[in-house]
């Protein structure tokens, strides 16, 4: 098991990640896991979605993006797709 150091910057920790740990991702998720902290690349499409049900199509996008009326809730940006 590799180890790295934490930097500390104010009120920041950074974590140089060693060149086998990079993410291929501009955005990533962060949460806790018991005392493990998980970093999950930020999808930027449906292709992480093919893996559960198969490919999706151009309409189950667009049904997706389109807004229903009376729906109350967050913005589908908000999950970053």
């Amino acid at each position: 098991m590799e180890t790295v150091r934490i930097f500390r910057s104010a009120d920041v920790q950074v974590v140089h990640l060693p060149r086998a740990f990079h993410l291929d991702a501009d955005e990533v998720r962060i949460r806790r896991h018991g005392a493990s902290i998980v970093l999950e690349p930020v999808a930027r499409d449906w292709s992480w979605l093919e893996d559960v049900v198969g490919p999706v199509d151009e309409a189950f996008e667009q049904a997706v993006a389109a807004p229903v009326e009376g729906q109350v809730g967050p913005d589908p940006d908000f999950y970053g797709l």
